[in-house]
This record gives C-alpha cells, structure tokens and sequence, in this order.
C-alpha cells in the first residue's frame, strides 16, 4: 500500500471547508426564507460548531448549538428551526437518494453492474419529500389546544406536542411556498453531495484505489444517508461499515476500505474542530 502524501491531505482539508460552506449556505438560505438574514461569519460558524458538534455528540448534538445561537441572537422559536432541520434531512436524504440511484443505473448501462438491494432502496428514499410536501400542503394548522386546560400533565404535552407540531408544520408551509428558496436548498444539496463524492473518492485514490466515479457516487450517496443516523456521533461506525462493505462489492480489498474511510472521517473531525473551536471564539464574544 502507498504511503500518504500531505498532498492529498491539504486537498481533503480544502474540500471538507467547502462542505461545511455548502451546509451553512443552506442554513443561510432557509433561514433567510423565515426572514433572518445571516452574515458570512455567521452560516459559516455555525456550520462550524454545528459540524463539530455532531462528530463529538451524538443525536446530531450539533443542531442543539445552532438552534440556541439562532434563538437568542435572531429570536428564530424552535418549533421553526425544527422546520429548518427537517427540511435539511429530507432534502439530503432525498437529493443522495436520486444521485445513488442514477449511479447504480450508470452503472448497469456502463459495466451491466446491478445491485438488486441498493436500488429499490435509493427508489423508496427519492419518494420521501414527495409524501411530505403533499402532507404539508394538505394538513391545515393545528390548534394550540383542544379541550379544557386542566392540570393533567399527560393532557399538558399532549396539547403542547400538538401546537409544536402545527408549528413546524406552519413553517414547512411557509418554506415550501417560496419555489426559489426550494430550488436554491437543492441546488446547495446537489453542491454537498458532490463535494462528498470527491472527498469520498479521493480519499480511496489516495490510498491507490482505482475507484471510478460513479461507484464513488454510490458510496457517497451511502455513505451521506448512514451519515445521518443520530444513534450515534454523525453515523459514526455506521457509515464507515457501509463504506467499507458496499466497497468491497466494487473489488476494493477490506482494508484499503478501512483505510479510505478513516481518512475521510479523520479529516472531516480534524477540520470540524479546528474551524469549530475558532468560530466558537468569534461567536461567542459576537454574542456577549
């Protein structure tokens, strides 16, 4: 196995900056719909901190940062930043869910290569907005409350999980209706899944992979959707062991897999709290 030059490391540190300005650009964009404008220090540390936070926490910690951030310093209520969230995740998913599907058909067409699993997968994942935007455009606001307000605590969080999800909801309909800031938030995810793909993939070609592509393509796709799992640090473990496994299926030997992943989560943690610690620093005297 080759050894590992600082070339291809300083090229992974540039991407893995570009990826978190992709994500604090949709920060930007989404919260910009709400009526919040976000200066460049700001989207890009909280994206910062907030991808810091996720790679140390688990149950995507980092969100928690952000959430706080936004609340005191833009007065942005949680029940629409739980919005702004859902709508991270099910654009994300579904963005990678059409890119991975479309290079697993490439790769039919190209090598006659067909996984019969990831397939129907990717297929179920591009139908997922689908189903919720038409949720959201036929569900009507929910009341605040319903009945008499006692005491009972049951009857206290049912009436309050009631009103909090009317106002996601409420907020979903207002992101939704604005069809520019749609097409902006999927441009911004086409922009980071490609932005993962070259990570992913130079991350094996350092190491002498010769991973083409678009099986690139499809362990980046995977590898963003495991990525998400909130059980633990940002997938941690899961996504690593998707990579590994679905890279073997492409001919690349188990612990040249290991390797690879390693060093794409090695350096996105690395770069997460160099630019996390820093803009910590900043915002943080921004907000005293």
């Amino acid at each position: 196995m080759c050894s590992l030059s600082p070339g291809w490391l300083v090229l992974l540190f540039c991407l893995s900056a570009a990826k978190m300005a992709c994500m604090g650009s949709f920060t930007k964009v989404i919260v910009g719909s709400l009526g919040i404008d976000l200066g460049l220090l700001e989207w890009f540390g909280l994206s910062a901190l907030s991808t810091m936070g996720n790679y140390l926490t688990p149950f995507r910690g980092g969100a928690a940062v952000r959430a706080v951030y936004l609340k005191s310093k833009h007065d942005l209520s949680y029940s629409l930043f739980l919005s702004t969230l859902s709508a991270l995740y099910v654009i994300t998913f579904a963005t990678n869910a059409v890119l991975g599907m479309l290079a697993v058909l490439a790769l039919y067409l190209w090598i006659g290569f067909i996984d019969v699993t990831l397939l129907p997968f990717f297929l179920a994942l591009c139908f997922l907005p689908v189903v919720l935007l038409v949720f959201v455009r036929a569900t009507p606001r929910l009341p605040n409350s319903f009945g008499d307000k006692d005491s009972n605590v049951p009857h206290r969080i049912l009436r309050q999980l009631i009103a909090l999800t009317g106002q996601v909801i409420e907020g979903w309909q207002i992101i939704s209706a604005r069809k520019s800031t749609v097409l902006q938030l999927l441009a911004l995810s086409v922009l980071n899944s490609g932005v993962t793909l070259l990570m992913i993939h130079f991350s094996f070609v350092a190491f002498g992979a010769q991973l083409p592509l678009m099986e690139s393509l499809v362990l980046s796709s995977l590898f963003m959707i495991s990525s998400m799992i909130p059980l633990t640090p940002s997938g941690l473990g899961v996504a690593e062991v998707v990579l590994v496994l679905v890279s073997q299926g492409f001919g690349v030997e188990q612990v040249l897999g290991v390797f690879s992943t390693g060093l794409n989560r090695t350096v996105m943690i690395l770069s997460s709290i160099v630019w996390g610690s820093l803009f910590s620093y900043i915002l943080g005297r921004r907000a005293v």
